[in-house]
């Protein structure tokens, strides 16, 4: 079986291309089944253009480039992924995305606001953002000179990034500003728990936004060291899509190369995580009306045989927003949440896999033990039909999904940054049509641990009266 990477996020909300935002990623809308069928015959005749292959090359420098043509539109985007995210050792918590966040803040030569300016003015839009595994830096601009004027401001951004004292300074206040906010936002509460249990003593545990304690404590040189060290062409992968030619390509991608920090330093490999050594009960009181809830184990590894055939019974379980087990029992037959979904989210060191839902406080230890049900007796689910009408979704809605150059530019820089081969996307469908029931089912039974589960909530108790009714509402409803 090949690597396969895959995320899938129900009732509304795709996760971004980066960590988690996977080939197959599906929001949970509604797909034309029509359009889908269509999708799969042409797949099945092996119509070339359905799933693209990237050119590949490595500079002297050591920077992986991915390059796939396309002139339907006259625009290029481009996109640097380093392994240089919150995961990574640094000197303080917070320092990998405080570095990301202020290569923007100009050049030696230039400040924010004549950047800022200058890319204004030729039309280019450049974005920065940082995960646990990745620093991302991206760039969109019309093809022809506005690219050129942008990959000359790219560079020169990236050859001397100022770090200004004052830049710092604002932004750590405004980060402080959202650590305290984020105190009484019951979702920023229970996401925290959830990644600081499950991974406890692991990299991924560390806040990727760092603590009030840690940001005071970070200087204009921690950037710059942290840069130098991490953000070097063998530590990262450029994947360029657009109107462009491969001549084009390899002359932009050598001066983007030669832009970045030398270093010759080994960078270490992060440790795997280790799932829990019992099931884990978590829950924070916050002021609201409403019980966030995580609930999870870890995932298996892109590696793994039985990777693709969990991602199926993941999509059966809740993947498939209101088509899924989890969709029908708790918000559908019960009312108790809105929004409910699962999702795996595979990682470098172990991503995990998460079922997530708000719900009413009177309802929230209704809904989690009701949830707990389902997955520890949802072997019996994984019908044959489920499993055939899951895959065939995927098929179809996979390949809708990577019908604009910005789409396909995260898909590609995801594969490059993990390792995957340049046809992973023909042979995420190869293996989809080929992966039997019977596959799904003991890879379920196999891998999914019910005395291992981590449980997170964050929101209000309420008293067991008010819990009885707002049961007994249910059950009414119901019938």
């Amino acid at each position: 079986m090949v690597l396969l990477s895959t995320v899938v996020v129900a009732c509304g909300g795709r996760m971004p291309l980066s960590e988690g935002a996977m080939p197959m990623e599906v929001s949970g809308e509604a797909v034309d089944k029509e359009k889908t069928k269509e999708v799969i015959k042409k797949i099945e005749k092996k119509e070339k253009s359905i799933f693209p292959v990237a050119q590949t090359w490595k500079t002297d420098e050591g920077l992986v480039v991915w390059f796939f043509p396309d002139n339907s539109l006259p625009v290029v985007d481009v996109r640097l992924t380093f392994k240089a995210g919150s995961a990574q050792p640094a000197a303080f918590l917070g320092l990998a995305s405080l570095t990301n966040e202020l290569i923007r803040h100009g050049t030696e030569e230039m400040n924010e606001e004549q950047l800022d300016l200058k890319l204004d003015s030729m039309g280019v839009n450049l974005s920065l953002s940082a995960h646990r595994d990745m620093a991302i830096i991206s760039m969109r601009a019309l093809s022809g000179d506005n690219f050129s004027h942008g990959i000359a401001i790219l560079t020169d951004m990236l050859k001397a990034p100022a770090f200004p004292q004052s830049g710092l300074e604002r932004v750590v206040a405004n980060r402080r500003i959202s650590l305290e906010r984020n105190k009484k936002l019951p979702n920023k509460v229970v996401s925290k728990m959830f990644w600081e249990t499950l991974y406890k003593g692991y990299p991924y545990a560390k806040p990727p936004a760092g603590t009030l304690s840690s940001l005071s404590k970070i200087k204009r040189k921690n950037l710059q060291d942290f840069y130098k060290k991490y953000y070097v062409a063998r530590n990262g992968v450029l994947v360029m899509v657009g109107d462009l030619t491969e001549d084009e390509a390899h002359k932009k991608a050598t001066l983007i190369s030669k832009s970045l920090p030398e270093s010759s330093l080994v960078l270490p490999v992060l440790p795997q995580a280790k799932p829990l050594v019992a099931s884990q009960r978590k829950h924070q009181e916050v002021n609201t009306n409403q019980n966030h809830i995580r609930i999870g184990q870890l995932g298996l590894p892109r590696s793994h045989p039985d990777y693709l055939a969990l991602y199926i019974a993941n999509q059966v379980l809740g993947g498939g927003a209101l088509t899924s087990v989890l969709g029908d029992e708790i918000r559908e037959q019960r009312g108790w949440a809105y929004s409910i979904g699962s999702y795996i989210q595979p990682m470098l060191a172990g991503g995990p896999w998460i079922i997530y839902m708000q719900t009413a406080n009177q309802t929230a230890e209704a809904a989690i033990n009701q949830t707990l049900k389902v997955v520890e007796n949802f072997e019996n689910d994984l019908t044959d039909q489920r499993i055939n009408e899951a895959v065939q979704y995927l098929r179809g809605s996979f390949a809708l999904t990577i019908d604009s150059n910005k789409e396909l530019l995260g898909y590609l820089s995801m594969m490059a940054f993990y390792g995957l081969p340049v046809n992973y996307l023909s042979m995420v469908d190869k293996h989809l049509a080929m992966i039997t029931s019977e596959e799904v089912r003991k890879a379920w039974k196999k891998h999914f641990h019910p005395n291992k589960l981590l449980i997170v909530s964050a929101g209000k108790t309420v008293k067991q009266s008010t819990v009885e009714h707002a049961i007994k509402k249910s059950a009414e409803r119901r019938h």
